[in-house]
C-alpha cells in the first residue's frame, strides 16, 4: 500500500520554492504543488493511505488537493484511507472528508472544524461579497458530513456558527461514524499486578510500569522469606545432633530472619532502580518539551512569515494595480494632448490655406478686372504726361 503524508499548514503553489525547502521538510508548510508531486509518485496498482497531521491552511489550495485524489481515484480505481494524526483541523480536516473512503484515527488523535475566515478590505458590499464566498466555503463543508457521516444539522451548525469550533477525539470520532478504527498503541496498556493498585494511588500512576518489571524480584525475595526448607535445614542439624550447626543457627538468629536478611538490600535496589528509571522518564520529559517548544517556535516563525509574505503581495499587487491606473491615466492624457495638438495645428494649415485661397482669388479677380488707360492724341496716356513719372521716370 503507498503511503504520502500531508504535513504542516496547507499552502499556495507558489510556496513550493528553494526557499521554503527546509519548511517543507520539516513539516512546517506543505505546498499544494508538493502534494501533487508525492501523489504522482504513488503507485497506481494498490490502495492509497494519505497521513494527516495538519492545522490547515488555505481552503483552495486544499479544494485543488481533493480534486487531485479524486482525479487519481478515478484513474486508479483504488481506494484512499486517511489515517489522522495528533491534529487535523480546519481546511486539513475537510480535506480528510472529502476524500477518504475510510477514515482512521490514532488514539491521541484530534480533529477540529470551524467555519472558513478571511481578510477583506473594502465597503459594505464587499464584506458582504466576502461573507457569501465565506457561505458557500462552510455550505460545501457542513453538506459533506451531514449526507455523507450522517451527522446531525443542529450539530455541525454549532461547529460552524461564529468563534465556534467542533473538536472530536479519536473515540468521538467512531462514535459519530467519521473514523472506522482507532489505532490503538499497545505500549499504552500497562500490566500491573492487583496488590500495586494501593501504591499507585498513594505515588502516581507511573509507578506502574515499574512494578510489572519487579514483580518477579519480589515473588524470588517471598519464596526466600518463607522457604520452608530453609527451616527444615536448620532443624535438621538439630536432629543430627549437630550442637555446633544448631549453636551457630540460634546465635545467627532465627532460621526465618536469616532467610529474610537481603530483603532490605532487594528494596533498596529496586528504589534505586525505580529512581533512575523515574529520572531517565523525567529527562525524556524535558527533551520532548523542549523539542515541542522548538517545534512550536518554528511553527510561529514560519506563520509569521507566511503572514509576511501574504502582507507583501498584497502590498505589491496594490502598487501594481496603482501603477497600471496612473500609466493609464498618463497614456489617455498624452493621447488627449497629441489630439488637441493636431487639431490646432489642422486649424491653423487651414487657417493659412484660406488666407492664401483668399489672395489667390483677389490676384485673379484683378488681372481679369484690368484694362488699359486711353491714348490722347499724340499717343500718350495718362501716365505719360504725369508729372510725377517725369520725376520719377523709374516708376513707369
Amino acid at each position: 500500500m503507498s503511503r504520502i503524508y500531508l504535513r504542516g499548514v496547507i499552502v499556495p503553489s507558489e510556496y513550493d520554492a528553494s526557499w521554503a525547502e527546509s519548511y517543507i521538510d520539516r513539516g512546517i508548510i506543505i505546498p499544494e504543488s508538493r502534494f501533487r508531486s508525492m501523489l504522482g509518485e504513488a503507485e497506481k496498482d494498490e490502495p492509497l493511505t494519505v497521513y494527516v497531521n495538519s492545522p490547515g491552511g488555505s481552503v483552495f489550495s486544499a479544494n485543488e488537493m481533493v480534486n487531485a485524489v479524486r482525479e487519481w481515484k478515478a484513474e486508479t480505481k483504488q481506494p484512499v484511507s486517511v489515517v489522522l494524526g495528533a491534529l487535523t483541523a480546519s481546511a486539513a480536516s475537510a480535506f480528510s472528508i472529502m476524500v477518504a473512503d475510510e477514515i482512521k484515527a490514532h488514539a491521541n488523535a484530534k480533529m477540529m472544524f470551524h467555519g472558513a475566515w478571511t481578510l477583506s478590505i473594502g465597503g459594505k458590499e464587499l464584506h458582504q461579497d466576502t461573507a457569501d464566498l465565506l457561505g458557500k466555503i462552510n455550505g460545501d463543508i457542513k453538506t459533506r458530513l451531514v449526507s455523507k457521516y450522517g451527522m446531525q444539522p443542529e450539530v455541525v451548525s454549532e461547529w460552524f456558527a461564529e468563534g465556534r469550533e467542533g473538536w472530536l477525539s479519536a473515540q468521538e470520532l467512531k462514535a459519530a461514524g467519521l473514523a472506522t478504527e482507532i489505532i490503538a498503541d499497545p505500549s499504552d496498556v500497562i500490566e500491573y499486578p492487583a496488590d500495586a493498585l494501593e501504591e499507585i494511588d498513594s505515588r502516581g500512576i507511573g509507578i506502574a510500569a515499574f512494578l510489572n518489571e519487579q514483580e518477579p524480584e519480589k515473588k524470588e525475595g517471598n519464596d526466600a522469606g518463607g522457604d520452608g526448607n530453609a527451616d527444615d535445614a536448620g532443624g535438621a542439624g538439630d536432629q543430627d545432633g549437630e550442637p555446633g550447626t544448631g549453636d551457630d543457627d540460634k546465635q545467627d538468629g532465627e532460621p526465618g530472619k536469616t532467610a529474610s536478611e537481603p530483603e532490605p538490600a532487594k528494596a533498596d535496589e529496586n528504589k534505586l532502580d525505580e529512581s533512575s528509571a523515574l529520572a531517565d522518564l523525567a529527562e525524556k520529559v524535558n527533551q520532548l518539551e523542549a523539542e515541542k517548544r522548538s517545534l512550536q517556535s518554528d511553527r510561529d516563525k514560519a506563520r509569521a512569515e507566511i503572514v509576511a509574505l501574504k502582507e507583501c503581495a498584497t502590498l505589491a499587487a496594490r502598487a501594481h494595480d496603482a501603477a497600471m491606473k496612473k500609466a493609464s491615466e498618463d497614456h489617455a492624457a498624452l493621447v488627449a494632448k497629441i489630439q488637441k495638438d493636431n487639431e490646432e495645428t489642422v486649424a491653423m494649415v487651414n487657417k493659412k490655406i484660406a488666407e492664401v485661397q483668399a489672395k489667390c482669388e483677389r490676384l485673379v479677380s484683378g488681372g481679369m478686372a484690368f484694362s488699359p488707360e486711353p491714348a490722347d492724341k499724340t499717343g500718350r496716356t495718362a501716365s505719360d504726361v504725369d508729372p510725377r513719372n517725369r520725376l520719377h521716370p523709374g516708376l513707369r
